[in-house]
C-alpha cells in the first residue's frame, strides 16, 4: 500500500508542477496564491524524495510570502488618521 501511494504522489508532482508554472504566468510570479501552492508542491516532492526541488519550491514560496507580508498594511504601524 505504501509503494502505491508513493507512486501516485510521484506521479501527482509534475501535474502540480505545471498548475504552478500556469498559476505563476496568469497571476504574476509573486502572487500569494502562487506562493501557497508552491509550499504544497513543495511538501509533494519532500514526499516523493525529491529534497532538492522541494528545498527550492519552499524558499521561492518563502520569499513570495515576506513580500507579500512587506507589501500588507502593518496592524501595528500606527494610522495616520484620528
Amino acid at each position: 500500500m505504501h509503494e502505491l501511494a508513493s507512486k501516485a504522489t510521484r506521479e501527482a508532482v509534475p501535474h502540480l508542477a505545471a498548475a504552478v508554472e500556469g498559476l505563476s504566468r496568469t497571476l504574476g510570479p509573486e502572487h500569494p496564491f502562487v506562493g501557497r501552492q508552491l509550499s504544497e508542491l513543495s511538501e509533494l516532492r519532500r514526499k516523493a524524495g525529491d529534497v532538492p526541488g522541494a528545498d527550492a519550491d519552499a524558499a521561492r514560496a518563502k520569499g513570495i510570502a515576506a513580500a507579500d507580508a512587506a507589501r500588507a498594511p502593518s496592524a501595528s504601524r500606527p494610522s495616520s488618521g484620528a
